[in-house]
C-alpha cells in the first residue's frame, strides 16, 4: 500500500478524486492509513490501530480451535508495516487482467 501511494505522490499525482472501499472490520483502519499517506500526513498511531485488530477481526488468529485455518503467525505478518518494497499493479486486458510487481 505505502509503496504504491509513494509511487503516485512521487510523480506529483494530485488534485484527483480517490475512492477507498472498506470491507470488513479492519478496513476503516487501512482506509484511514491510505488517506493519510495520500494527504502527506502519515498516521502517528497506525501501529497501535493495527495491534487493536487482535481483539477485533484478528481474534480468530488466537483461537486454538481455528489454528489450522488461521495460524497466529499470519496475523503478525498481516499487520507488519512497510515490509515490501514493491506494489502489485493490475491492468484490464481483453481477456482478464495483467498483473505486475513494480519495485520502489
Amino acid at each position: 500500500m505505502k509503496t504504491f501511494i509513494e509511487h503516485l505522490t512521487e510523480r506529483n499525482w494530485q488534485n484527483k478524486t480517490v475512492g477507498l472501499v472498506e470491507n470488513g472490520s479492519w478496513a476503516p483502519t487501512a482506509a484511514k492509513g491510505m488517506k493519510s499517506l495520500l494527504e502527506g500526513s502519515p498516521m502517528a498511531d497506525i501501529k497501535e490501530r493495527a495491534y487493536e485488530l487482535r481483539c477485533q477481526e484478528g481474534k480468530k488468529f488466537f483461537d486454538p480451535a481455528q489454528k489450522d485455518v488461521f495460524p497466529e503467525a499470519d496475523f503478525w505478518m498481516c499487520i507488519e508495516l512497510d515490509c515490501c518494497e514493491f506494489a502489485i499493479t493490475a491492468e484490464k486486458r481483453e481477456f482478464g487482467f495483467e498483473m505486475e510487481a513494480r519495485h520502489a
